[in-house]
């Protein structure tokens, strides 16, 4: 008898499933660019002081204040420039004002000056 309603019961519970529920489910990875890169950037300013400079791979790590439109707190980051020349002028020590992008997890600076 116990074997029974046993048996009544995986079948019950099995009736209510969604289809294909226990069978191994696969996901093709979308590219970037087909998964809309752009699509989430988010611009930001950033106040903070250049902790060290990387001209060879054109990124600069600084450690900055919060940053409002990203809800980030203060931190030390690393951020890439788009090309040598926005950071061609920076030394380590100054204080500047950036905008930089967020899309997903990378950051990129737009525009940097230096306070004065």
């Amino acid at each position: 008898m116990f074997a029974k309603a046993v048996a009544i019961g995986v079948l019950l519970f099995a009736a209510t499933m969604p289809p294909g529920a226990g069978q191994a489910q696969t996901q093709m990875p979308m590219p970037p660019a087909a998964a809309g890169a752009d699509a989430g950037a988010v611009t930001g300013t950033l106040l903070g002081e250049v902790r060290l400079i990387d001209r060879d791979s054109n990124k600069i790590t600084v450690a900055h204040q919060p940053i409002a439109e990203f809800n980030m707190r203060a931190m030390t980051m690393v951020l890439q420039a788009p090309g040598p020349a926005l950071i061609a002028d920076l030394k380590v020590g100054d204080r500047i004002k950036a905008v930089v992008v967020r899309n997903g997890g990378a950051f990129t600076i737009q525009t940097v000056e230096v306070e004065k």
